[in-house]
């Protein structure tokens, strides 16, 4: 019950707290949730590792070793802290499978209080329909936008495959709000999650087998969309995906030059640079933004940042969670709806890691541990007892042979 509470806590105070440095809160939060986790282990579930939970632990080793080789005088732990959360989190899920339904459950409620506390927090400017960006409140846009294109990704699955029409009704009410809240941000990236996961859950609904219903849902959901960007009140974000698309594809000869777009594809390609620099290692913790010809800035692409900061050695185990649930999932789906709503959230982070440094997102950590262990069923499995270490009753066994089930049914 503490585990599920805290995470609760840690999920919601991301937004609320930690993005304008009263991450206070978070830590906090954090540190009992830790705790939790490792009691929890220690008297009733025992340690389950698999190579993953090596990658880990190799990511904060080659991490730091490459900050040492590209000393500066200071050394920042945030990412080793962030991946050790990450390590955590999944050897708690890798050792109790059953509670990653729970976890990620609760982990949505955050979402949800914190969509009411954005929508209350801007009510008037929503209300009257008058507003540019919002969210700097809490922190940078497009930090929330992910936030918030989360909910939205979730509550738009639940829609689709929960048999509760309740639960139906309910979540296509919260989908409509975090859409809303979302498109007020500015930010592009909601934008692109709105596109892809959407339009990815109702294909994996739907399958092969009725394909034409995809095509014709997408197709009625794209018009939707393009209709609701041209309303006066997203006038922003409808200017910026404009000057973005000019950008990406015009060399930003339309009408509006979008610099941000430009300078990000800069910073991708310069990130890129320094890695065939130092292909090893890396320039170490924080290293494009100290080394990079755009100094103070980030890269805004997880793999240009993770390969300028920390190299090849560091890049494989960051990303080899990302193949192991693409195998996982080619090999074993079945059509389990369980495995398309854990695919579909790695798709999500994988979305965001293509404009975000995700090394530096908190979210990240606190999540993809959980779906990691979810598509860790084939991989083969190191367990240590504590309980047997000082002869203690050992209910381990049992316990561990319960936790091979997949079937953590979100339908129901």
């Amino acid at each position: 019950m503490l585990v599920l509470t805290f995470t609760f806590c840690v999920i919601l105070s991301i937004p609320l707290c930690s993005f304008e440095n009263n991450y206070v809160f978070t830590w906090i939060f954090t540190i009992i949730l830790l705790i939790s986790m490792f009691l929890s282990l220690i008297l009733f579930y025992g340690f389950s590792f698999t190579i993953l939970s090596f990658a880990f632990i190799f990511f904060c080793l080659t991490s730091a070793i490459s900050t040492f080789l590209n000393w500066t005088g200071s050394f920042v732990f945030t990412p080793i802290l962030l991946m050790l959360i990450t390590f955590c989190c999944y050897t708690y899920a890798l050792s109790n499978k059953k509670i990653i339904k729970p976890i990620i459950i609760v982990s949505y409620f955050g979402l949800v209080v914190f969509v009411f506390v954005f929508f209350f927090t801007y009510f008037s400017d929503l209300i009257s329909l008058d507003f540019t960006r919002l969210g700097t409140i809490f922190g940078n846009q497009n930090d929330i936008a992910i936030i918030l294109g989360l909910g939205l990704s979730l509550s738009f699955y639940f829609i689709l495959f929960n048999r509760n029409i309740f639960v139906k009704i309910f979540s296509g009410l919260l989908f409509l709000l975090f859409t809303f809240c979302g498109l007020s941000t500015g930010s592009k990236i909601l934008f692109l999650i709105m596109i892809v996961l959407p339009f990815l859950e109702i294909i994996m609904f739907f399958g092969k087998k009725r394909w034409y219903l995809s095509l014709i849902l997408i197709a009625v959901s794209l018009a939707a969309l393009i209709i609701l960007i041209n309303l006066p009140v997203f006038d922003t974000i409808k200017t910026r995906l404009e000057a973005f698309i000019s950008a990406i594809f015009s060399n930003g000869s339309g009408s509006y030059v979008d610099y941000s777009t430009i300078d990000r594809m800069n910073m991708i390609i310069d990130g890129f640079n320094m890695f065939l620099r130092k292909p090893l290692f890396g320039f170490g913790i924080q290293g494009f933004h100290l080394f990079s010809s755009f100094g103070g800035a980030w890269s805004h692409n997880t793999f240009s940042e993770i390969l300028s900061c920390y190299g090849i050695l560091g890049f494989i185990p960051f990303f080899a969670g990302f193949f192991v649930s693409f195998v996982s999932f080619i090999k074993l789906r079945k059509n389990n709806i369980n495995f398309f709503f854990f695919f579909a959230q790695v798709i999500f982070f994988l979305i965001c890691s293509i404009v975000v440094s995700l090394d530096s997102v908190k979210l990240f950590a606190y999540q993809i541990g959980f779906i990691y262990a979810f598509f860790s069923g084939d991989l083969k499995m190191f367990t240590f007892d504590v309980k047997k270490l000082f002869l203690l009753k050992n209910k381990t066994s049992s316990k561990n042979a319960d936790n091979k089930n997949y079937d953590i049914y979100f339908n129901e």
